[in-house]
């Protein structure tokens, strides 16, 4: 029989990414911030390089980066490292339309 179950995030978050390794959960909390939440327990991390608006939907499969959608249309969808929080090969975060997209729809 497997032990008790115990929340891995606060109640209220939304959008949870499960990472490759299953070692963490990247969520919105209820202020529209993510974080990412350790599957064993601990303190949950801010998830770097995140404008407002900016959807993570998709880990890389390396669980080091987030792709990425400024929802806007065409889409750009674009990689966040979430150990610098670099975009892309360009880390300019003057303007979200200077990100290099890693695809467009």
């Amino acid at each position: 029989m497997a032990g008790k179950a115990l929340p891995v995030t606060p109640e209220g978050t939304l959008d949870p990414l499960i990472s490759p390794d299953g070692k963490f959960v990247a969520a919105r909390d209820l202020k529209q911030e993510f974080h990412l939440y350790p599957l064993a327990g601990g303190e949950p991390q801010t998830v770097k390089g995140l404008q407002e608006g900016e959807l993570p939907i998709q880990w890389d499969t390396t669980g080091t980066k987030l792709y990425v959608w400024d929802r806007t249309f065409p889409a750009h969808v674009f990689l966040v490292d979430l150990r610098s929080g670099k975009v892309g090969k360009d880390d300019s975060r003057t303007s979200r339309f200077r990100r290099r997209a890693v695809r467009e729809y």
